[in-house]
């Protein structure tokens, strides 16, 4: 999305929606939250009983996203199983893998049958382990976790520090983030397509409106300062997006280099294209430049 609305303009745009939209909205859910201490539902049952049916309105945008992301996040699981073999097995030809190997997808629809088509086994196991990840995750009261997130919230962090270093430290990666940063195209920023393209970013990212925040903070102490958790949430919230947005320029650069391409090209392969053929294919140059900094 940077690629394609004017670079750092925006990232502009992004900082300015989270800081003037996104962010009061989450903080005011966090209030909700810990002043009626009750779930998302109830909370605005209880602020106006009419109201009920706004409480499931969210719960049922939050079943259509967690849905969606589910399977998002189930794709990754065949590749993290992969990436603990050598060679990777998408090394040779990684767009064949995600169209192939992991979707199963048909070449042409025509060729299709009637009917949903078969499962593909390895995304139908990948979704069952996703699940049962979540559940037990959750079945277990807040205490598990609690100690659940000081994993799940600090490996990430690591990872994506290394994964900039890394990057950074890769042929390309110069323009890379040099385009993400430098390129400042401020007409973008007087067409509304941009803002609305930046308001859904930090409004998906940081989910004011899905009711979670109500549900989290109705299990804080009534003396929590709110407020200034809220804050720290909302800071490293976008604070992290703007950091790994270096390590996916970097490699974006790195990977136009390798091709003669323009990082512009590159980066503006969208979607699932950019997510697991683009970065998966430059997870070939990990190795080398994990062992390179080690030196």
């Amino acid at each position: 999305m940077i690629a394609s609305n004017g670079g750092a303009a925006a990232v502009v745009a992004y900082l300015i929606c989270a800081v003037f939209v996104a962010w009061p909205l989450f903080t005011f859910e966090l209030i909700l939250g810990q002043y009626l201490r009750k779930t998302f539902i109830k909370t605005w049952e209880t602020i106006r009983p009419r109201w009920l049916s706004f409480g499931w309105a969210q719960f049922l945008l939050l079943f259509i996203a967690q849905s969606y992301f589910s399977m998002i996040i189930t794709y990754t699981i065949p590749y993290i199983v992969g990436s603990c073999s050598t060679p990777l097995p998408w090394a040779e030809d990684p767009e064949a893998y995600w169209f192939n190997t992991i979707l199963n997808s048909y070449d042409n629809l025509n060729d299709k049958p009637p009917g949903p088509g078969p499962i593909q086994w390895r995304l139908a196991v990948s979704l069952v382990i996703f699940w049962c990840i979540t559940f037990f995750s959750v079945a277990f009261g807040k205490n598990v976790l609690s100690n659940i997130t000081y994993v799940t919230v600090t490996l990430p962090v690591v990872l994506m520090l290394i994964l900039v270093v890394v990057s950074a430290t890769q042929e390309g990666a110069r323009e890379g983030i040099e385009f993400y940063i430098g390129k400042f195209d401020g007409s973008e920023l007087t067409k509304l397509s941009v803002w609305a393209t930046a308001l859904g970013q930090i409004l998906f990212s940081l989910s004011p409106g899905f009711g979670t925040a109500i549900t989290y903070s109705s299990f804080v102490s009534e003396k929590e300062d709110v407020y200034k958790a809220g804050m720290i949430v909302c800071a490293a919230n976008s604070a992290f997006s703007i950091i790994a947005g270096f390590a996916v320029f970097a490699t974006v650069g790195h990977l136009a280099w390798e091709e003669g391409a323009s990082v512009e090209e590159v980066a503006t392969r969208s979607g699932t294209g950019l997510a697991f053929i683009t970065i998966a294919e430059s997870m070939s140059f990990f190795g080398d430049g994990i062992d390179n900094i080690m030196r």
